[in-house]
């Protein structure tokens, strides 16, 4: 976790405090959840590329896996960022995990549940997107547009290569380690085989789609799921995207 990181997050904890107090006094009450998009990627397959797209083209922040995880394991940020929302959305956060874990066989040790309540705070937020850690089962598919991108193993091997100035070899590792740890956490926490299409709303292939179309046809579809045009989409906020693909 770099210094530059838990900047960010810092400021953008800051700015929910400081949106939480000027709306307080006129907000309505009782609003449905927000919609989001929850975004699961293979690595080397671009999908934080095409979830920067999609950031601009529907005006909203993207909250990547290491912000994720740095609020989820830090009690004081996870704090803050919760007591950002208003009582009614606090309300909804925890009914909605205590309903979460009683109907569903997901795994339930401290670390399990802080991670979905982190999760879960950042959707209340507003909309976003949401970049694995398992955000795709934590969220309903009634709130939340899932989607998953994928490549070919060349074409991932290729961007590693070009990213990370690594041969063919190093890039292979970097890949298959990635590949098996994400595996490990979907069946370890979500019971979930993370590669079945079934999980998701859709699939981009970026190795046939390039990282605009992928992005462009995120965007539609989260438009007509939810109903959204371009302009009440919602907010531009400050949010990390990792350079790693």
């Amino acid at each position: 976790m770099t210094n530059k990181l838990i900047e960010i997050v810092e400021r953008q904890v800051a700015e929910w405090q400081l949106k939480q107090r000027l709306n307080s006094a006129t907000v309505e009450k009782g609003l449905p959840a927000p919609n989001v998009i929850t975004l699961s990627n293979e690595r080397g397959a671009g999908g934080l590329e095409v979830a920067r797209r999609l950031s601009e083209l529907l005006q909203i922040p993207v909250y990547d896996r290491e912000i994720v995880e740095h609020i989820a394991t830090h009690d004081h940020v996870r704090a803050s960022t919760v007591e950002t929302l208003d009582e009614h959305a606090l309300g909804r956060v925890d009914n909605y995990l205590m309903n979460l874990f009683r109907d569903k066989s997901f795994d339930q040790t401290d670390y399990a549940r802080a991670l979905a309540h982190t999760l879960l705070a950042l959707w209340h937020h507003g909309p976003a997107i949401l970049i694995g850690r398992g955000a795709v089962h934590v969220i309903g598919h009634e709130h939340a547009l899932a989607v998953r991108v994928v490549a070919t193993m060349p074409d991932r091997l290729a961007r590693l290569r070009k990213l990370d100035g690594v041969s063919t070899a190093e890039a292979a590792r970097t890949i298959a380690d990635a590949d098996a740890e994400r595996e490990a956490f979907s069946r370890l926490y979500y019971d979930n085989d993370i590669g079945d299409p079934k999980t998701y709303d859709m699939v981009l292939n970026t190795s046939l789609l390039t990282i605009p179309g992928a992005a462009s046809l995120a965007a539609d579809a989260y438009r007509l799921k939810f109903g959204r045009n371009r302009k009440d989409a919602g907010t531009t906020a400050d949010a990390h995207v990792s350079t790693a693909a």
